[in-house]
């Protein structure tokens, strides 16, 4: 990006756009002096705050978790996993997160591809059968991930992402975690929440990535119910997840993105909202605008039981 893009994108924003891009560059370099060269534990992060344990749907399902495919690779889950894997042999750097270069022409490749693994979407389906398989992932992932460090902080939404299937998967293995696991998990919880609150895609940027966000910021303050900001997450959170269905969901069900393969994956972080939402606590007009786009999108089964594939998809 040269300066001139910069240029024009600041001239697209509001005031409180460009005031909140300073406020997050100026949180990242307070972040980096703080923790940029040290080894701080999540363990550390997750003292006297206790990870709550919900009655979490599960499936199970029959796979080979030695050959899991992540776009064209086979990744064996069950031996120990390369987390900072790049194209062709090649690594990201275990560096602070914000000395990454990871857009297009950088020298290690389609950053997707590793956001893919570090997501962890297996993880709740392996802890529906294989609690020490689950277990060995998570203490590898908290060990070999530092706090604010590799390509797993690049992005909120992917911050998000994660928090949603670890959550998941602790919830089925909460009686054979260890207190050191569960802390670890707890410092990971207020990692993430933290990282997401301060990163919000708002403002122009506000799409499915925000849904996104603020779906894992409810997660967060429902599974850490005696962290001191948890109250402000589910709030914040409860805020914008109304406020977007509202905005991004019209009242046919269709969506403003005019993606189909978007609409059902904000759906279902809707559906996840409310799996740890009271169910009375949701205001009408909401829960209309969600009726809606489930409407919409059984009408738009194909004879074949297929989708319409339409709109941008990534």
């Amino acid at each position: 990006m040269n300066p001139s893009w910069y240029w024009h994108r600041i001239c697209k924003m509001t005031c409180g756009e460009v005031m909140k891009r300073f406020r997050e560059m100026f949180i990242t370099k307070l972040w980096f002096r703080q923790y940029g060269n040290n080894n701080i534990t999540y363990r550390s992060l997750g003292k006297n705050v206790k990870i709550k344990n919900f009655d979490l749907p599960s499936a199970k399902i029959d796979q080979d978790w030695k050959c899991y495919k992540i776009y064209s690779n086979c990744i064996d889950l069950t031996q120990s996993i390369d987390w900072f894997m790049a194209e062709d042999g090649r690594r990201w750097p275990d560096t602070f997160f914000s000395r990454i270069n990871y857009r297009p022409g950088n020298p290690y490749g389609d950053i997707r591809k590793n956001w893919e693994l570090n997501r962890l979407q297996f993880l709740p389906l392996i802890a529906s059968s294989d609690a020490e398989l689950t277990k060995r992932i998570l203490v590898d992932w908290i060990k070999r991930n530092r706090f604010l460090h590799g390509p797993s902080y690049l992005s909120a939404m992917e911050v998000s992402l994660r928090w949603s299937s670890v959550y998941r998967a602790v919830c089925q293995i909460y009686d054979q975690a260890d207190d050191d696991l569960l802390e670890g998990l707890s410092g990971l919880g207020v990692a993430s929440g933290n990282y997401i609150e301060n990163h919000l895609s708002t403002y122009s940027s506000a799409g499915n990535h925000l849904i996104i966000e603020a779906l894992g910021l409810f997660w967060l303050g429902k599974a850490l119910p005696d962290y001191r900001k948890s109250t402000r997450w589910v709030n914040l959170a409860r805020h914008i997840l109304w406020h977007q269905a509202l905005r991004q969901l019209n009242p046919d069900g269709t969506n403003r993105e005019q993606t189909f393969w978007y609409l059902g994956y904000v759906m279902d972080a809707y559906l996840h909202y409310i799996l740890l939402e009271d169910k009375d606590f949701v205001p009408g007009d909401v829960y209309a605008r969600l009726k809606s786009a489930f409407c919409f999108i059984n009408d738009m089964v194909l004879t074949n039981g297929l989708y319409p594939d339409y709109g941008d998809r990534d």
